[in-house]
């Protein structure tokens, strides 16, 4: 059991992580890399989002909630940033402020949880991963998005300020499977990415994994 003043410590050090907030990739990038991850999952599942109520963790500036939109789908999404949930809002979308780790949504919330470059920023991604099948409804899947550790410029990515989580494959699948995740798929994508401050361009390798909550 944890005591008190120990959770006190707790909600103090995640208060003072919220300013832990690294340049995100650009916008073209992001929309580029989802349209890649989306063609991707569905050609992996099969399935149609019209309908599906969506909870997009991270949401940039909501692109994919205006896809899923689009798509007939009832998307709702969380992040930390203020400037984005407010120009998400401005486009009419379900957004709100609210940690990944401790979300307050009822169980079994959503058909289908999409997460893009966004679990390697929790500092406890095994007890993440739990939030993430808490909220799912059984038999819902979860699409994860994750940064390689064996990069060309690995270095980049666990320097990067909130990057706690950058580890490799088989770590993963093993935190989903003990999480009681089935994993339905998982594959690398090679992607392309051009630094900011000297213009060069590297290859990035990222993980892709689908998972599914048994019922």
């Amino acid at each position: 059991m944890i005591p008190p003043e120990g959770l006190k410590r707790f909600e103090a050090f995640i208060e003072g992580m919220r300013k832990d907030v690294y340049c995100p990739m650009s916008i073209e990038y992001a929309k580029y890399n989802s349209e890649y991850s989306v063609r991707l999952f569905l050609a992996a599942t099969r399935i149609e989002f019209k309908g599906m109520k969506i909870l997009e963790v991270g949401i940039g500036d909501g692109h994919m909630m205006e896809y899923f939109r689009d798509q007939g789908a009832i998307p709702i999404g969380i992040g930390f940033d203020q400037t984005s949930n407010e120009e998400c809002k401005a486009k009419g979308l379900d957004v709100h402020i609210m940690d990944q780790s401790f979300m307050t949504f009822p169980d079994e919330s959503f058909d289908l949880l999409w997460s893009q470059q966004c679990l390697e920023h929790s500092i406890m991604p095994f007890y993440t991963l739990h939030e993430y099948r808490r909220v799912l409804k059984p038999g819902a899947l979860a699409y994860i998005e994750l940064p390689g550790s064996d990069n060309d410029n690995a270095d980049k990515y666990t320097d990067d300020l909130n990057h706690y989580a950058v580890m490799s494959i088989n770590m993963w699948l093993s935190l989903m499977r003990r999480a009681k995740f089935k994993v339905r798929d998982h594959t690398f994508l090679d992607l392309v990415s051009i630094d900011r401050q000297d213009m060069k361009r590297s290859k990035l390798k990222q993980y892709s994994i689908i998972l599914k909550k048994e019922k």
